[in-house]
This record gives structure tokens, sequence and C-alpha cells, in this order.
């Protein structure tokens, strides 16, 4: 478990400072160090951190050495001009962020450069259980008014309501509670490109389920079902969907090679680049090729899918209209809070996809 971001001299400093500034309380200039230093029963080296973070941000303005720092007409006394604080919260850390995830960020941080943006990890994974104990923690030390959660849990929003925090989940699942959401239709993604693969040919199409919520594996198969039911194929669960309960390499790599054995697909369905990764090993200890011998596509995008020859058909998440929603509903809620809003996505076509080869 992640522990809790440590609060430090500097951090208490700072906010004293801030506050200080938008209540009007040091005029057109803030003091020197020592007194503040003072005042405040911390070192002048303390203070001077504190400063230049308020430097940073635009909250204080310098003149050069040795002359007190300005602050701006807009900072002093207007409480209502105060820095957006919003949260961002991820079951991962910040270096094995999802790709999507990553991006929705920067471009978050692009869009309202005047907020207070930060991100932090919520702690658990899909299988840990909910600890209220360390998102209050982290509701306190970065006096968050705002949550943006990458891939909601029902756990997260039951909470983020009994707090009174408002919540905008991106994917997941709410459990039918008030909270709104932007995602993606999978089971539409599906459609989209079986019917792709269907007009080359394909029949023989695998969608590997690794890890993933059991609703969720229900709805891929059922739309799976339907998509090949419409061309008058079978649709055989085991073999069309596999679902691997577990997120572990070594049950997706013996899933795919159980399929194998039954029949080698002609093309594959894939959720992300890891299991790309371990699919791909398997594809070639079978001696299979991409896309000679089975075609790929991927229902997410990875930056590292770049290096990748041939190159991968993916989906292209729309970073920059997630972000300006997102936005707009942190500036002013929507009335409704159970709305869900799904977001249409672009199959991006490259070589991975090919004829299906003949029998």
């Amino acid at each position: 478990m992640e522990s809790l971001r440590r609060i430090t001299l500097a951090d208490q400093t700072e906010a004293a400072l801030r506050e200080a500034i938008r209540d009007g309380r040091f005029g057109e200039r803030l003091p020197g160090f020592r007194p503040l230093a003072k005042a405040l029963s911390v070192n002048p080296v303390t203070v001077a951190e504190a400063v230049a973070r308020l430097v940073e941000d635009g909250t204080l303005l310098s003149d050069g050495p040795r002359k007190k720092f300005r602050i701006p007409q807009a900072g002093r006394g207007a409480k209502q001009t105060a820095r957006r604080k919003v949260l961002y919260l991820t079951a991962e850390p910040l270096h094995e962020m999802r790709t999507v995830a990553l991006e929705i960020l920067s471009q978050l941080l692009l869009e309202r450069p005047e907020w207070d943006v930060r991100h932090r990890t919520t702690g658990h994974g899909n299988d840990a259980r909910p600890d209220r104990r360390r998102w209050d923690g982290l509701l306190k030390s970065e006096e968050a008014r705002h949550l943006v959660v990458f891939g909601g849990r029902p756990d997260i929003a039951k909470w983020s309501l009994d707090r009174g925090v408002p919540a905008y989940f991106l994917g997941g699942d709410t459990g039918r509670l008030a909270v709104p959401m932007l995602g993606v239709n999978a089971a539409d993604m599906l459609s989209q490109v079986m019917g792709k693969l269907m007009d080359l040919g394909h029949s023989r199409i695998c969608q590997l389920m690794c890890g993933l919520p059991e609703g969720f594996c229900q709805r891929q198969r059922n739309s799976m079902a339907e998509c090949l039911e419409e061309r008058g194929l079978p649709f055989v669960p085991n073999y069309h969907a596999p679902i691997i309960p577990r997120s572990d390499p070594e049950d997706l790599a013996a899933a795919l090679a159980r399929v194998i054995k039954v029949r080698p697909p002609t093309a594959l369905v894939l959720f992300d680049w890891e299991h790309f990764i371990i699919a791909s090993c398997v594809l070639r200890d079978h001696g299979l090729r991409i896309p000679k011998d089975i075609s790929i596509a991927m229902l997410s995008q990875d930056r590292m899918m770049e290096w990748h020859l041939p190159r991968i058909a993916h989906f292209k998440y729309p970073v920059v209209q997630v972000a300006r929603t997102l936005t707009k509903w942190i500036e002013t809620p929507p009335e409704n809070l159970h709305m869900h809003v799904s977001l249409p996505l672009e199959l991006m076509e490259a070589e991975s996809l090919a004829r299906a080869p003949e029998s």
C-alpha cells in the first residue's frame, strides 16, 4: 500500500500564506522572509520555499532581487478567485498509469492551467478492499474540492457522496449512484471491429477477457454472439470469448494456448497493450504471424504501439473531448447527476488487419 503524502512545514507555510493573501492581510506587498518566519514559527528558508511556489503559480510577482514580492490586485481579499483544487485518482501510480489516463490528465492541465490539479492513487487494485481512511487523508491533505476518478468503483462513488465532494468518473461502475460518468461502450467497439473482421472473411475470432468484471464480460459475450449470429455463424463462449478471472499473465497465456489447441483463431481482439504482449509471445511460440496467419485489433491505445511492426489496429480515445467535458462539468455540475455519457470512438485500421487465410 502506498503511504500517505507527508505534509511538510513548507506545505503548511504555503497554505498559510495563500490564505492570508486571499484575505487581503498583506496589502500590495508581502512582508520580508524574517518577519514572516517569526510570525509563523518557521525557518526563513522554509518561507523562501513556500514563496517560490506562490511565485511559480502567479499568486505572487517578483520585481527582482532584494525587492519585496508584489501581490496582484486579483489576489487581494478575493477568496472567490482561489485556485480550483481537483484530485485526479487512478488505481495505478504515475509511472504505471495507462496511456489514456495519462493523456487525459495532461489535457486537463492544458485546458485549465490555472487550476490546482493533482494526481494521487486510490491505493487499491481490482481485488483490494476500499480504504476510506486513506481517502479521507487525501481529501484533508490536498484540500480537494472535486474528484476525477479514472476507472471508478461503487465504493468510491458512495464515499464521495458521503463526504459531499463532487466526483466524476472516467469509465468504471457507479453502482447506480448519483455520480456523472464519461465512458466508452466496449460492446459497440467490439461490434464495430467484429463487422470489419467478418467483412475480411474471419469467423474464428477470439476475444480474450482477462481480469475484467463479470458483468462486463457477459456484455461482451452477448455482443460477440449477436455479431456472429447475424452472419449465420455459431457462437462458442469458451472459444470465441474465454474469460480469465485473474489478471495474471500466465493465466492469459494458458487460455490462449487452449484456444489455439482447439483450432487456431484467425483474429484476436485484445483490450490493452499488456494483453497484446502476452498474446504475441504465445502466437510466436505456435508459429502464428501477424497478419499473415492472424489479424489483431485492440480496444485501447498505447504510446508503445508506435514501436510495433506491423502497426496494430486500435480505437482512438477522444482525449480532448473528454477533458473539455470534464472541465465543463466541474465548473457547472450537470443537473442530472446520474448522467452517463458514452463517447464514440474511431477504429484506426492498420497493417495488423488482413483477409482471413484460406483454410
